[in-house]
């Protein structure tokens, strides 16, 4: 089994070095198998999934502090701003600063 409950487990360790073929690997699963049965049980692909768990723990960051974006990215798991940017868009259907921006005028009303 490759699921995400496991997954969870392996965030507290080393969030931001998780790959699809390091779970694979954890699970002695070859990572074409270890997707195919990650997607059954979640409906998502591991990329997605990991993903969609970087800008959730970015979005606090955002809040709370005033860290460089750039700086966030890599505490998130991205090495790269560019793919920051495109995945924070996708699931959030904005931008990491206007996330920022919109969240903080919400919590000064």
């Amino acid at each position: 089994y490759c699921g995400a409950p496991d997954l969870k487990a392996l965030h507290k360790a080393s969030f931001v070095k998780i790959t699809a073929a390091g779970i694979a690997d954890h699970f002695h699963l070859s990572p074409a198998y270890c997707g195919r049965l990650f997607k059954e049980e979640q409906g998502m692909s591991i990329l997605q999934y990991l993903h969609n768990e970087r800008i959730a723990q970015a979005k606090p960051r955002l809040f709370d502090t005033d860290d460089k974006l750039e700086y966030i990215a890599l505490q998130v798991g991205y090495s790269e701003i560019s793919s920051f940017y495109a995945q924070f868009k996708r699931i959030m259907n904005m931008t990491p600063e206007q996330y920022r921006k919109l969240s903080r005028k919400r919590e000064r009303m």
